[in-house]
């Protein structure tokens, strides 16, 4: 008899689209017969996205640490987080988010969970991409780059080191 913890980590949408939101739940069920200690939480999040916010809320100054304390057993303990899709990722980038979860039993043994899920970012298919350059500046000539493309071409353009524009395509 001892305290045991069980995680479960999930992702939507699969699939998701570039620069959108993507939604990781993490379940912590205590599922043994004693008290789980001094549960903490570290996430590893994928290189290609952005923390936006969580509930509860990360240790003050990181994004990635979670203090939870204790859960009894049969307690379930639901962790929220939403990140953002970088615009700047290719079509079918495979997104891997990992999860600690670190605790301590009864007999001050120490245990560490690892759970990991996998996200495929794409681009829709509604979208054109174009990846420019940013224009040049001097001389006599360098153009705007993608700045004035989307312009002339009525696209939505953003700027992300180099800039990235995506033209809509009605379905008609």
């Amino acid at each position: 008899d001892l305290a045991n913890l069980s995680i479960t980590k999930t992702a939507t949408p699969e699939p998701v689209n570039v620069s959108t939101f993507l939604y990781y739940t993490i379940l912590i069920n205590s599922t043994g017969t004693f008290t789980a200690n001094n549960i903490t939480l570290n996430e590893t999040y994928p290189e290609n996205v952005t923390f936006i916010t969580s509930s509860p809320a990360p240790i003050s100054g990181s994004n990635t640490s979670f203090i939870i304390g204790n859960l009894t057993s049969g307690e379930i303990y639901r962790v929220n987080i939403t990140v953002n899709v970088s615009a700047n990722i290719s079509n079918g980038t495979i997104l891997t988010n990992t999860v600690n979860v670190t605790y301590t039993n009864e007999s001050a043994g120490i245990y560490t969970l690892t759970a990991s899920v996998n996200s495929t970012a794409v681009i829709p298919a509604n979208e054109t991409v174009a990846v420019i350059s940013p224009g040049g500046g001097g001389g006599g000539g360098g153009g705007g780059g993608c700045v004035d493309l989307c312009t002339l071409n009525k696209t939505i353009c953003s700027t992300f080191g180099r800039a990235r524009c995506v033209t809509y395509y009605d379905a008609d």
